[in-house]
């Protein structure tokens, strides 16, 4: 006869009390929940690494680095195209209204455009959302909003830079808060009583020194807009500050 040091496993397990099997039972089924939990996990996070999130804008947030990178085009007044053959779109700014969308783009095509930035990507997709910076530190995002060819996106609200630049240029009443889109997303219709004309506001004369011979001149506003040369951005043949009352870098707009 075989003794009970000797007996077979099933024997034993057979000859175990109820309470015995039951709690050997738990604990293995508790092991094995445990490790298929562990497997399971681990394919999608690792300790010690964020796990991706949607972000404001339905793309998973970057921890990438800032890399320096020229600008090579400008495809829009908040997305700029990198040397890098990325499209990236400047944080914090909403989608630019049809009143203000064409000229928001030829203002960041004239303040980025061939040169060197900073960018912090932010979140990763296509386009990637990013902080751009000029390499004098300025905040590409900052500047568009508070010349007025900008408007602060609703997830970026907390961010007092952007918010204070939108507040002061309300205040001013520059780029898209002035005329004609005041703040608008559409060009307002005119109402049908209108003052009596007067002269073009952005008419400041004749310069105080004569043009040079070959030199493109527009005495006024309505000069330019005759030549098919409006609005004139700073750098541009026919611009100068004269004609550019709120000194943002775009004569003529209106």
């Amino acid at each position: 006869m075989t003794s009970d040091s000797t007996a077979s496993p099933a024997l034993w397990w057979r000859r175990a009390p109820s309470w015995l099997r039951i709690t050997a039972a738990a604990i293995a089924a508790f092991l094995l929940f445990f490790l298929l939990g562990s497997l399971m996990s681990g394919s999608s996070a690792v300790p010690g690494h964020p796990v991706a999130v949607n972000s404001p804008t339905n793309v998973a947030p970057s921890t990438a680095p800032t890399v320096t990178l020229t600008v090579t085009s400008v495809a829009d007044g908040r997305t700029i195209v990198t040397s890098d053959g990325k499209q990236v779109r400047l944080s914090g700014l909403t989608d630019p209204a049809p009143c203000w969308a064409t000229v928001a783009t030829g203002f960041l095509r004239n303040a980025v455009q061939g040169k060197t930035v900073w960018v912090s990507v932010e979140a990763e997709g296509t386009p990637r959302v990013a902080r751009v910076q000029l390499t004098d530190t300025t905040d590409v995002s900052v500047l568009t909003i508070s010349k007025g060819f900008g408007r602060v996106a609703s997830y970026a609200a907390g961010r007092a830079e952007l918010t204070k630049a939108e507040t002061t240029a309300k205040q001013t009443a520059v780029g898209l808060w002035g005329d004609p889109c005041r703040g608008s997303d559409t060009t307002p219709k005119p109402t049908t009583s209108s003052p009596p004309p007067t002269s073009e506001p952005n008419d400041p004369g004749e310069p105080s020194t004569p043009a040079k011979p070959g030199e493109v001149y527009y005495k006024t506003c309505a000069d330019a807009r005759r030549a098919g040369a409006a609005p004139l951005f700073k750098g541009q043949p026919g611009y100068r500050e004269g004609l550019d009352r709120h000194h943002t870098g775009v004569a003529c707009w209106f």
